[in-house]
C-alpha cells in the first residue's frame, strides 16, 4: 500500500497541494491518504511506501515531527517527499533528513516510476527530477503539454477525510480542490510560489483550452463546493482561448464563488464569458502589474494598468464577479486603491498579500539555510495560540487578520500602553524579520476565577474568534481572580498531530475549586505572573473554561490541543471528561 500523509502546518492543516493529488493519481496501486492528526501507527507499519509533502515552508517543523514518527514506526519503509519547498531544497532535504527520495518540478511521471519499483521490491531506475542522499538520480526534465493536460488533480476518493474537507468553509486557506491551469510562470516575482523558473526547469506548462474546460466539467460533476484555479500570467491569446472554451462548455455550478488566480487582465468579452461560465460567481485574484518582476516597461505598464482599471470598473457593475488585488509591498496599497477601488466598493478589494517571508522558488538571491528556515517557522503556533486563547493578544494581532491578506501596513501601528506593549514589540520584531507576527517566548498559565455580576460571559465572535462548549469570553469586570492567585503553568509539548498545552491542577475539595479556569499569557522574558500582571491583562478580558459545580476535586488535568486553526480544551479527572470547549477562528 502507498500511504500519503499530509503534515499539520497551522496555516490550514486541511489544505492539500494539487501536485500531491495529481502525483497520487498517477500511481496505479492501492493507496491511502491521511492527515498527520489521524494517521495510525498500524497504517504506517503496513505501508510499502510512504509519501510526505512539504509544500509551504511554514509546515517544515510539522514535517520534521511527522517524519520522526514514520521512522520510529517503520525505520526501513521507503519515504518519498515532494512539494514546492521540498523541490526548492531537494538536495539539502535529502542530506539532512532520513528520507530516501525528494522530487522537484514535474513529478507525476517520476513519482509513478519510483513507487511502482519500490512497491515491487525493486531498485528504482534512474528517475528524472529526483534527488537521493544529496545526489541527483536523473536529469531535470519538463513534462509535455499533453502530459500536463492528462494530470488528475481532482480525484480524491483515496483520501476520505480530505474529500469531506473540500466541502468545508474556512476563514482563510479554504481546503478547496485546486486546478493548476499553468505550471510555472513567465514572471519571476519573488513573493509568489507560482514562479518555478530557475528551480524547476525552463519554460511554462499551460493546459490546453479543451483540457481546461474538461477539468471544470469534472469538478462540477463531482459537485465540488469549493474550487480554485491557478492561471498565472498567460499570453493574452491563450487567456482568450481558455475563457472562450470555459464559456462554451459551461455553465459550471458551484455553491460558492470560484477563485481564479490570474495576473493577466481579461478583456470585456472575456469578463462576459466568465459571467456566463460561472453563474454562481467568480473571484479574480491578481498582483498589480506595477509589482511584477520583471516590471513592464513604461508603455507596457501603462497599458496593463489601464486594462485592470477597466476590469475593476466592469466588476463593480457585475452581480457575479469580484476582484481581489494582492499588493506585495505596503507602499503599494494606497496606489492600487486609488487606481482600482477609489470608492472602496465591496466587489473590489485591495490588500497586502505578502504576509509571510519565505524563500520562494525563483532561484534568485541567497537561499535561507534549511536549519534557519526550520527555526524561524517553529513558532508559527504562537500566532494561533495568542488569538485563540487571549482576547488581549487577539486584539494586538487583529490587524494581521489570518495571515492571508492585510488591509494596511502593520508597521504603521502605534504601540499599546500597559503590559501588552512588551508583546507588541516582540510581534513587530518578528514581523519585520519574517513577515510573521510571532511570539517566540510565549508561555501560558491557567488561573482560577470566580464569575460575578457584570457583563455577561459569551461565546460570540470576538476579535475574529468564536467559542463553543464550555469556553467563554470573560469581559473585564465579569470575573475576579481567586485568592490567593496561584497560576498553574501550561507545559508545551509537540508531536506529529500538532502542539498541546498541559497543566495539572489539584484541589482539596469542591468548595476550593474555582468556577472557571482562565488562560493567562505569562510575561515575556521568563518573568513570573504577579497579581498586578494578571489584573492588567484581565482589563482586556480573558478566555476561560467553565467548571461544572461540584465537579472539581482531587487531581485534574487540562489539555489544550492546537491544530487546524482551532484550540480544543478538555478538563479531565483521570479519563473522565468534566468540561470541554473549542475556540476557532472566524472571518473578521
Amino acid at each position: 500500500m502507498l500511504l500519503y500523509i499530509h503534515p499539520a502546518g497551522h496555516l490550514n492543516d486541511l489544505v492539500v497541494p494539487a501536485g500531491a493529488v495529481s502525483c497520487l493519481n498517477a500511481v496505479r496501486c492501492e493507496k491511502l491518504g491521511r492527515y498527520a492528526f489521524e494517521v495510525t501507527e498500524a497504517e504506517i507499519a503496513a505501508a510499502k511506501v510512504v509519501a510526505l509533502d512539504l509544500h509551504w515552508s511554514v509546515a517544515l517543523p510539522a514535517f520534521e515531527r511527522l517524519l520522526a514518527l514514520v521512522r520510529r514506526v517503520a525505520p526501513r519503509v521507503p519515504v518519498v517527499v515532494g512539494g514546492i519547498t521540498a523541490g526548492h531544497y531537494a538536495r539539502e532535504l535529502s542530506l539532512r533528513y532520513p528520507v530516501d527520495y525528494v522530487l522537484r518540478g514535474d513529478s507525476e511521471t517520476s513519482f509513478r516510476s519510483l513507487v511502482e519499483a519500490l512497491e515491487a521490491g525493486k531498485k528504482p531506475p534512474a528517475t528524472a527530477n529526483t534527488f537521493s542522499h544529496g545526489k541527483a538520480v536523473g536529469p531535470e526534465q519538463r513534462m509535455t503539454g499533453s502530459g500536463f493536460d492528462a494530470t488528475d488533480c481532482l480525484t480524491v476518493d483515496w483520501f476520505p477525510t480530505y474529500a469531506r474537507a473540500t466541502d468545508l468553509d474556512a476563514p482563510a486557506f479554504v481546503p478547496a480542490r485546486t486546478i493548476p491551469m499553468a505550471r510555472g510562470c513567465r514572471m519571476r516575482c519573488p513573493t509568489c510560489y507560482g514562479s518555478y523558473c530557475g528551480t524547476f526547469g525552463p519554460g511554462v506548462l499551460y493546459r490546453s483550452p479543451e483540457a481546461a474546460a474538461l477539468q471544470l466539467r469534472r469538478a462540477s460533476g463531482l459537485k465540488a463546493r469549493n474550487l480554485r484555479a491557478f492561471l498565472g500570467k498567460p499570453p493574452a491569446d491563450l487567456l482568450a482561448g481558455w475563457l472562450a472554451a470555459l464559456a462554451e462548455a459551461g455553465p459550471y455550478r458551484f455553491s460558492t464563488r470560484v477563485g481564479l488566480f490570474l495576473c493577466q487582465a481579461p478583456d470585456a468579452e472575456g469578463l462576459e464569458q466568465l459571467e456566463a461560465a460561472f453563474p454562481d460567481g467568480a473571484v479574480l485574484t491578481m498582483v498589480p502589474p506595477a509589482e511584477h518582476t520583471p516590471k513592464p516597461g513604461p508603455r507596457g505598464l501603462k497599458a496593463e494598468t489601464a486594462a485592470w482599471e477597466e476590469v475593476s470598473r466592469r466588476v463593480q457593475g457585475s452581480s457575479r464577479l469580484q476582484l481581489d488585488a494582492w499588493v506585495m509591498s505596503a507602499a503599494g496599497i494606497e496606489r492600487e486603491r486609488r487606481s482600482l477601488a477609489p470608492d472602496q466598493g465591496r466587489r473590489v478589494t485591495v490588500s497586502l498579500g505578502s504576509v509571510w517571508k519565505v524563500t520562494r522558488p525563483t532561484g534568485q538571491g541567497r537561499n535561507q539555510p534549511l536549519a534557519e528556515l526550520s527555526r524561524s517557522m517553529a513558532h508559527v503556533w504562537t500566532f494561533y495560540a495568542a488569538k485563540l486563547l487571549s482576547p488581549g493578544l487577539a486584539g494586538l494581532l487583529a490587524p494581521f487578520r489570518l495571515l492571508d491578506e492585510l488591509e494596511a501596513d502593520p508597521e504603521s501601528l502605534p504601540p499599546p500602553a500597559g503590559p501588552r506593549r512588551a508583546f507588541f514589540e516582540r510581534i513587530m520584531r518578528s514581523w519585520k524579520k519574517h513577515k510573521l507576527p510571532l511570539l517566540p517566548d510565549l508561555r501560558w498559565a491557567v488561573v482560577g476565577v470566580e464569575l460575578k455580576a457584570g457583563p455577561a460571559a459569551g461565546t460570540e465572535a470576538l476579535q475574529g474568534v468564536r467559542l463553543s462548549g464550555s469556553l467563554r469570553h470573560l469581559p473585564a469586570g465579569s470575573f475576579a481572580f481567586n485568592r490567593p492567585m496561584t497560576p498553574a503553568p501550561l507545559t508545551l509539548s509537540r508531536d506529529h498531530r500538532g502542539e498541546e498545552l498541559r497543566a495539572s491542577l489539584s484541589f482539596k475539595d469542591s468548595s476550593e475549586a474555582p468556577e472557571a479556569l482562565a488562560f493567562l499569557p505569562l510575561p515575556p522574558s521568563g518573568r513570573t505572573a504577579s497579581s498586578a500582571w494578571a489584573r492588567a491583562m484581565g482589563t482586556h478580558g480573558l478566555t476561560a473554561l467553565l467548571i461544572p459545580p461540584g465537579a472539581a476535586k482531587d487531581r485534574l488535568s487540562l489539555l489544550v490541543s492546537l491544530r487546524a486553526q482551532q484550540a480544543g480544551a478538555v478538563l479531565l479527572r483521570g479519563s473522565s471528561i468534566l468540561a470541554r470547549g473549542r475556540s476557532h477562528l472566524v472571518s473578521a
